[in-house]
C-alpha cells in the first residue's frame, strides 16, 4: 500500500482541476502535460491490478512450495533445504565477486583515464579477473580511437588555395595597397 500511496501523490501533483468530460491540453512541448482525474484513476487502478497480480502469484508460489515440502519425508525436506541453502550461498558468491570485478575494472578504467559508464558494458557476474581485464583494455582501446578519429575529422581542413593575377592578391585586393 505504501507504493500505491506514493503514486497518488506523484500524479496528483500534475493533475489539473478540469472536469473530466475536458480533453487535456498541450500548448508548448515542453510544457508539463495535465491528467484529467479519470486518467489518472485509470492509471491508479493499472498499478492497483499490476501489484494484486504481483502479490497473487508470489503467494501461489509460496503455496505450491509449501505443498511441496509438506509431501516430502523428513530428509527429502531437509536435502530440498540444504539445496535451497548452497544455492543462495552461491548466488551471494557471484555477487560478491561481481562487486569486487567492477571495483577492479573502475580503478583500471580511472587509470587509463576513460569514462567509467562504458563500464556497464560488462556483465560482472559472469566474468573472471583476466576476461575483465582483457574487456576493460578493449573497451578502453576503441574509446580512444573513436576519441581520435573523431578529434582527427573534426580538426580535418582543407589545404588554402591562392589565386594569383599579376597585380592582385587573393580576394580582389590589389597590389597597390601594400
Amino acid at each position: 500500500m505504501l507504493i500505491e500511496s506514493s503514486n497518488v501523490e506523484t500524479t496528483s501533483a500534475s493533475v489539473s482541476e478540469k472536469s473530466a468530460d475536458q480533453p487535456t491540453e498541450t500548448k508548448d512541448p515542453q510544457q508539463v502535460k495535465t491528467f484529467t482525474r479519470d486518467e489518472v484513476n485509470k492509471m491508479i487502478a493499472a498499478e492497483k491490478s499490476k501489484a494484486i497480480e504481483a502479490a497473487r502469484l508470489e503467494a501461489q508460489k509460496k503455496q505450491e512450495e509449501i505443498e511441496k515440502l509438506s509431501k516430502m519425508k523428513a530428509d527429502e525436506r531437509a536435502a530440498h533445504e540444504m539445496n535451497q541453502i548452497k544455492a543462495a550461498a552461491e548466488q551471494a558468491k557471484i555477487e560478491l565477486n561481481a562487486y569486487r570485478l567492477k571495483d577492479k575494472a573502475v580503478a583500471i578504467a580511472s587509470e587509463k583515464g576513460i569514462d567509467t559508464s562504458l563500464l556497464n558494458l560488462i556483465n560482472f557476474k559472469t566474468e573472471t579477473d583476466e576476461t575483465t581485464e582483457s574487456k576493460v583494455e578493449i573497451i578502453a582501446t576503441t574509446f580512444n580511437a573513436a576519441v581520435q578519429a573523431e578529434v582527427e575529422k573534426r580538426l580535418k581542413q582543407t589545404s588554402p588555395t591562392t589565386v594569383r593575377q599579376e597585380g592582385v592578391f587573393p580576394k580582389g585586393i590589389p597590389k597597390t595597397i601594400f
